[in-house]
């Protein structure tokens, strides 16, 4: 007859699945603590900043435009879009690739017609590059042109509109 193995029913004794669910804890809270950054994110106004913008810097995915933002704001990249964002609400820069070899024949484009649709137009050149600001609504927009890729600044916040025009100004692309 085989031996009765006698269960061990001590109260100090923990079950193992308590060091499991211990274990998993520890190891997700190592992980969000030692895992790199998924955006770029920048630091808000501190008493040492208050006057000086940031320079951000997109990915290579974004053309790797740089721009500066004013102090009080944070820029984060996700995919094919960089919000700028503040107590105030946000700024928002995105791209699009484009057959045309200007921006007005772009923006001329019979799909959308935003050329049209663009109210108050002022043809700009910012730091080299073709540009069209104007409102569609009470959007107000930057269009800029660079090497077949049209890039959108815009927001819908009239109290960022001095901040907008700042930020589209201050637009660069890198040179190859």
């Amino acid at each position: 007859m085989p031996a009765k193995v006698k269960k061990n029913t001590s109260s100090n004794q923990i079950p193992w699945y308590i060091y499991l669910v211990a274990a998993t804890l520890l190891g997700g809270a190592v992980y969000v603590v030692l895992r790199p950054p998924t955006s770029s994110v920048l630091p808000t106004a501190s008493p040492l900043n208050q006057l000086a913008p940031t320079t951000f810097r997109a990915s290579s995915v974004m053309g790797g435009f740089t721009i500066e933002i004013p102090s009080g704001f944070q820029a984060e990249e996700k995919a094919s879009l960089v919000s700028i964002n503040s107590k105030n609400g946000s700024i928002k820069i995105g791209f699009v690739g484009t057959n045309y070899k200007t921006l007005t024949d772009h923006l001329s484009d019979p799909r959308n017609n935003i050329i049209k649709k663009l109210q108050n137009q002022e043809k700009l050149t910012i730091n080299g590059l073709e540009s069209i600001n104007g409102f569609l609504s009470n959007e107000k927009n930057y269009f800029i042109y660079s090497n077949y890729a049209v890039y959108f600044i815009y927001t819908d916040s009239s109290q960022l509109y001095p901040d907008l025009d700042q930020i589209a100004q201050s637009f660069q692309i890198p040179e190859k």
